[in-house]
């Protein structure tokens, strides 16, 4: 049968710049899932999804450059061991920035 992986997912915000929004929960209720969906890495069937007013799902996003400005760290083994957390935080959007 079907399975929801993502149900009943409200509106929320981080209205200011520097703004930080955690996600927690127990395992296996969707936390991974929700934070790949928007950064665009996972689809969505239905709602929208909005990073400053982009949609994430829409065709014409350019969702590396949106990438760029959301900060994620998986879990586990995608880490880099012997960075700190902020390095492993921040690697990314440090990198992308020296690229340009």
């Amino acid at each position: 049968g079907e399975v929801f992986l993502l149900s009943s997912v409200g509106k929320y915000s981080c209205r200011y710049t520097g703004d930080v929004m955690v996600v927690c929960g127990p395992s296996g209720s969707g936390k991974s899932t929700l934070i790949k969906t928007v950064n665009g890495l996972e689809p969505f069937q239905q709602g929208e999804i909005l990073v400053d007013d982009i949609s994430v799902g829409s065709p014409t996003t350019n969702l590396p450059k949106l990438r760029a400005r959301i900060g994620m760290v998986f879990q586990h083994f995608e880490l880099f061991p012997h960075l700190s957390v902020c390095q492993n935080l921040t690697i990314a959007q440090l990198n992308y920035h020296l690229l340009k």
